[in-house]
C-alpha cells in the first residue's frame, strides 16, 4: 500500500504539533508518525510522540519511544522533561524532579520545563515553591493554558476554591479540551455542592474524552448524589459496557441501583464485581449490606465475616457485623464487633450509638449512658441518640432528663415519631394527660399507621375514661395486645355480647394472659355465665407467702437498697391515680444502677422457681404454660399515714409480687395488709368470702401470687412509711 505523502516533511511535524495543542492526540500520533517514517533518527519528533502517549495513557509505548529517543539524543532536553512526566505516573516524584532539573538546567527559561519542574514539586509536596514558579511563568506566558490548570490543581489542594476555579476556566477558555480540568472544575463544585456546575463539568470533560471510565463514574457518582438515580444508572452502565472488566463501575452501578431500592439488580452488580476482584473486602462488604437490607442475615454474617478475614481493619464492615450480630440475639458478640469499629475508628457515632443500644439490652445501664452520651459529643444533633438516650433514662426512672433529651431530638428532627410517641409516654407517666394526647397524636399526624403510638393513646384515653375513643385506638393499633385492650373496653362499657364474642375468639386463637384470665372471673360474677378460664379458675389458691427473714440478710440486701433509692434525687416518681398518700418510682427497679448486679434480683428468680416447682403438677394454665423466659420489672412504692392502693391487675404480669421492706405496727386489725380478690370492689365486705383472701404483711416477707388477682392495700394510720417493692414476672414474647 502506497504511504500517504505530504507536500513538504516539515508540514507533517508542524501538523502534529498543532493537532496536539487543539488535544486531537490520535490525529496528532499519525501525522508524527508519518514524519517519523521519513525521519527516523529525528530525536525531537520521537520525544514529541512520547510526550503525545503519555497524554493518551500509552505509557509502556511512550517509554520505548523515548527509550530510542534517548539513544539517539541522551542529552535533549524534551527527553529529560518526558521521562520526568513517566515518572510522575509511575509515582516516583523524587526521581522525577532530579530528571526535570537536567532539563531546566539546559533549557531554563523554557516554560514547559518550568512547568514540569513546578508540577514535580507538587508531587514532592513542595507547594509553595510550586506556585512561585507557575506565577512567573503565567506572568511572562499568560496564554499558557497548562500553566492556569497546574495552579488550580495547587489551590484547590489548598483549600482556595474560588481561585482554583478561576484558574480552571481561564485554562479552558484558552483550551477548551483539557478533559482533565473540566474534571477538576467538577470537583471543586461538587465541594461547594453545587451539583448543577458539577455536573455540566463533567459531561464537558466526556465530550471531549467520551470513552474516560473515570469521568464516567464521576459523572454517575454526582447524578446519584443528586438523587438523579435513574440518569445515574444510566451512566453506571454506560461505563461497564465500555469496560466490562471493570471494578469501580460494577461497585459504582450495585451503590446507585441500591439507592433505588433495587436491592436484586444491586446484588448482581456487586456479584459481577466480586466475580473480577474475588478477594475484595470492600465489595464483599456491600454484598453484605445488600443481604441485610434483605433481611437475609445469616448470609450478611458470611459476607462481612469473609471482609473481615481480608480486611480485619475495615471500621464500617466491623460495625455492619455488629447490627447483625445485634438483629440476631447475638449481644456479646456485637459488642465486640462495635468495639472493634471503635477502636478503628474512635468518632463513630453511630457505633457508640448502637453499642449503647446492645448494653441496654443486656441492662449494662451505666455503659450504655456512656455509649450515648459519647455518641452525642462526637455528633451533638444525633437525633436517634438523643431519644436512644430518653428511652434509657425513662426505664432508670430519670423522666426529667428523658424529657429533655426527647425535646432535644424533636428540636433536630421535629419529624421523628418515634420521638414524639416516646415523649408522649413521659409525659402520661407525669400525669400531664393534656401534653401526651397532643405528642401521641403528633406521632400518629406524622405516621398515620405508627400502631404503638394508636396504642399508647388508647391506653391513655382509657385511664381517662373515655373508653369509645380508647376502643378505637385500639382497634386501629392492630398489635399483639390490641385485640385484649379492645375486649377490656367493651367489658368496662358493659357491652356484654361484644365482650363475649370477643373473648370466645381470644380463647380459640389461643390468648392466655393474666388479662383475660381476669376479665373471665370478673364476667362470671358480673354477669352469672361460667366460662373456662385458659390462665387460672381459682387464683386465689394459688397465694404464697415467704419469710425472706428466715432466709437472706433481708437488712442490708433490701431495706439498705430501697432507703439509698427513695433518697436519691435524680430518681423520678410517677403519677399513680390507684395511689393515696404515697410515692412510686418511674422505670424499672431493677435496672436502676444501685439495683443492678446486686443479690435482690437473684433472691427473687430463685423464689419464683421455687413457687413454679410447688405448683408443677396443677394442670391451671398459669403452671401448664409457664414462660420459658422471663424478665422482671419492679417499682418502689413508699406509703404514709392514711396510704392506700386501690383495686388492679397488672396485665402483662404473669406473677405478681411484692416484698414489704417496711411495715408499721398495726394500731387496727389488718390495718396496711393486703388484699387479694376476683374483683375490682373496693369494699371486701361487698363480696362473697371464697371471693377475697387478706395477707397479713409484716417486714420481711414475699407475698407472690397470679396476675390476674386484683389486689388493693387496706389503709393505714400509722405515722411510719409503709414501703413495699412490687414487681411483674413478665414472658418474653
Amino acid at each position: 500500500m502506497k504511504k500517504k505523502s505530504l507536500p513538504i516533511v516539515k508540514n507533517e511535524l508542524s501538523q502534529g504539533v498543532q493537532l496536539l495543542e487543539n488535544g486531537k492526540l490520535r490525529e496528532a500520533q499519525k501525522w508524527l508518525r508519518l514524519f517519523i517514517d521519513s525521519n527516523p533518527k529525528h530525536s525531537e519528533a520521537l520525544s514529541l510522540l512520547s510526550k503525545i502517549l503519555l497524554l493518551d495513557k500509552k505509557d509502556s509505548e511512550a517509554e520505548k519511544v523515548l527509550l530510542e529517543a534517548e539513544s539517539i539524543d541522551p542529552e535533549l532536553p524534551s527527553i529529560y522533561r518526558n521521562q520526568a512526566r513517566l515518572l510522575l505516573k509511575k509515582s516516583n516524584p523524587k526521581e522525577a524532579l532530579e530528571k526535570i532539573k537536567l532539563a531546566v538546567k539546559k533549557s531554563p527559561k523554557n516554560p514547559e520545563n518550568l512547568l514540569i519542574l513546578a508540577n514535580c514539586l507538587v508531587a514532592n509536596k513542595r507547594d509553595n515553591e510550586a506556585i512561585i514558579i507557575i506565577d512567573d511563568i503565567i506572568e511572562s506566558k499568560s496564554d499558557y493554558a497548562e500553566a492556569f490548570a497546574s495552579r488550580a490543581l495547587i489551590r484547590f489542594r489548598s483549600n482556595d476554591k474560588n481561585g482554583a476555579i478561576s484558574d480552571a476556566k481561564s485554562s479552558l477558555s484558552l483550551k477548551p479540551h483539557l478533559a482533565q480540568i473540566w474534571s477538576l472544575l467538577g470537583s471543586i463544585y461538587y465541594q461547594n455542592n453545587n451539583f448543577t456546575d458539577a455536573i455540566s463539568a463533567l459531561k464537558s470533560a466526556l465530550k471531549f474524552e467520551p470513552d474516560n471510565i473515570l469521568f464516567i463514574n464521576q459523572l454517575g457518582e454526582l447524578l446519584k448524589l443528586d438523587n438523579k438515580v435513574g440518569d445515574a444508572i444510566a451512566v453506571f452502565q454506560k461505563a461497564v459496557d465500555l469496560n466490562p472488566k471493570n471494578v469501580s463501575s460494577w461497585t459504582n452501578l450495585g451503590l446507585v441501583f441500591q439507592k433505588d431500592k433495587n436491592l436484586k439488580e444491586a446484588k448482581k452488580a456487586y456479584q459481577s464485581a466480586l466475580n473480577i476482584e474475588p478477594q475484595s473486602a470492600l465489595i464483599l462488604s456491600n454484598l453484605g449490606k445488600i443481604s441485610s437490607e434483605s433481611k437475609e442475615f445469616e448470609i450478611a454474617l458470611k459476607y462481612f465475616k469473609k471482609a473481615l478475614e481480608i480486611e480485619p481493619s475495615l471500621a464500617e464492615t466491623n460495625y455492619n457485623l455488629g447490627n447483625i450480630f445485634q438483629i440476631l440475639g447475638k449481644l456479646p458478640d456485637a459488642i465486640k464487633s462495635y468495639s472493634r469499629a471503635i477502636a478503628l475508628k474512635p468518632d463513630y457515632p453511630e457505633a457508640h450509638n448502637n453499642l449503647g443500644n446492645t448494653h441496654k439490652e443486656l441492662d449494662q445501664f451505666a455503659d450504655s449512658e456512656i455509649n450515648y452520651k459519647k455518641a452525642l459529643v462526637l455528633k451533638p444533633d444525633y437525633a436517634e441518640a438523643h431519644n436512644n438516650l430518653g428511652n434509657l433514662l425513662q426505664e432508670l426512672g430519670r423522666l426529667e432528663e428523658a424529657e429533655l433529651s426527647y425535646k432535644k431530638s424533636i428540636i433536630l428532627k421535629p419529624e421523628y415519631a418515634q420521638a414524639h410517641n416516646n415523649l408522649g409516654t413521659i409525659y402520661k407517666e407525669l400525669g400531664r394527660s393534656i401534653e401526651a394526647e397532643k405528642s401521641y397524636k403528633k406521632a400518629i399526624a406524622l405516621n398515620s399507621d405508627f400502631s404503638e403510638a394508636h396504642y399508647n393513646l388508647g391506653l391513655l384515653f382509657f385511664k381517662l375514661k373515655k373508653y369509645n375513643l380508647a376502643a378505637e385506638q385500639f382497634e386501629i393499633a392492630k398489635i399483639r395486645d390490641s385485640k385484649l385492650k379492645v375486649l377490656k373496653c367493651s367489658y368496662v362499657m358493659d357491652e356484654k355480647n361484644t365482650f363475649y364474642n370477643n373473648f370466645n375468639n381470644l380463647v380459640k386463637e389461643g390468648e392466655n394472659n393474666s388479662l383475660i384470665g381476669s376479665l373471665g372471673l370478673r364476667s362470671k360474677i358480673k354477669y352469672g355465665v361460667k366460662k373456662s378460664n385458659p390462665f387460672c379458675n381459682d387464683p386465689l389458691s394459688y397465694v404464697t407467702k415467704i419469710d425472706l427473714n428466715k432466709l437472706y440478710n433481708f437488712e442490708d440486701i433490701f431495706s439498705k437498697t430501697a432507703q439509698d433509692i427513695l433518697s436519691d434525687s435524680s430518681i423520678s416518681f410517677k403519677d399513680q391515680g390507684l395511689l393515696t398518700n404515697g410515692v412510686q418510682t418511674s422505670g424499672n427497679f431493677f435496672s436502676l444502677n444501685k439495683v443492678s448486679n446486686t443479690e435482690i434480683e437473684s433472691i427473687i428468680r430463685d423464689e419464683i422457681e421455687k413457687y413454679r416447682i410447688k405448683f408443677k403438677t396443677s394442670k391451671e394454665g398459669i403452671i401448664k404454660s409457664w414462660p420459658t423466659s422471663y424478665r422482671i420489672e419492679g417499682w418502689l412504692v413508699s406509703m404514709q399515714s392514711g396510704g392506700r392502693l386501690d383495686p388492679h391487675i397488672h396485665e402483662t404480669g404473669w406473677i405478681t409480687g411484692s416484698v414489704y421492706i417496711s411495715v408499721p405496727s398495726k394500731s387496727k386489725f389488718n390495718s396496711g395488709d393486703l388484699v387479694l380478690c376476683l374483683n375490682d370492689e373496693k369494699n371486701i365486705m361487698e363480696m362473697n368470702e371464697d371471693q377475697y383472701s387478706i395477707v397479713e404483711v409484716a417486714k420481711g416477707d414475699l407475698c407472690l401470687f397470679p396476675s390476674s388477682l386484683h389486689h388493693h392495700t387496706i389503709p393505714f394510720e400509722e405515722n411510719v412509711n409503709r414501703i413495699v417493692l412490687a414487681f411483674d414476672v413478665i414472658p418474653n414474647i
